[in-house]
């Protein structure tokens, strides 16, 4: 049985959701940059919080090594952009991560759902270190706000590199 989407009431003005990327990131602003370098100079953070939180997946142990080296460049091409370098280069990175985290799913080295909850427990194990850090530095809101907006804009199109693999 197909399935039948309520059809708007006669007159309604109908809208789509935007498939479409996001549009550009707003001006990156000076103050992510000291977010940016305390991302740097926590990648080992980032590591232990994301092993702390991906022990549960089961993966054996030459993969977790690969998965920990992906998040340590992943990291560190994040913590790149955040600080002012430039985007092209976290973004040839980001594109090379992503093809090798499809190839584990396709390849069936490790199951896509253990390929995407070790993505998210990174992104999460990001995000704690990126708030821990503005609350250190005393970063204005909107630093970390477009801080965070980065990191999950870099994983939502991560996601997408990575379906271009099966």
């Amino acid at each position: 049985m197909a399935v039948q989407w309520p059809r708007p009431r006669p007159g309604a003005e109908q809208k789509r959701a935007s498939l479409a990327p996001p549009g550009p990131l707003p001006e990156h602003r000076e103050d992510v940059q000291p977010l940016g370098e305390a991302l740097q100079a926590r990648v080992a953070d980032v590591l232990d919080l994301t092993a702390a939180r991906t022990g549960h997946l089961g993966l054996d142990t030459a993969l977790q090594s690969r998965a920990a080296a992906i998040s340590k460049t992943s990291t560190i091409a994040l913590a790149g952009w955040l600080a002012g370098e430039d985007p092209e280069v976290a973004r040839k990175a980001s594109k090379e991560i992503w093809q090798f985290y499809g190839e584990l799913a396709a390849q069936h080295a490790a199951s896509l759902n253990q390929v995407i909850i070790h993505c998210l427990c990174w992104r999460d194990a990001v995000a704690e270190v990126l708030r821990e850090s503005a609350v250190q530095l005393t970063a204005p809101a909107d630093a970390l706000s477009q801080a965070l907006h980065m990191l999950q804009l870099g994983l939502e199109l991560g996601f997408v590199e990575m379906s271009k693999s099966f």
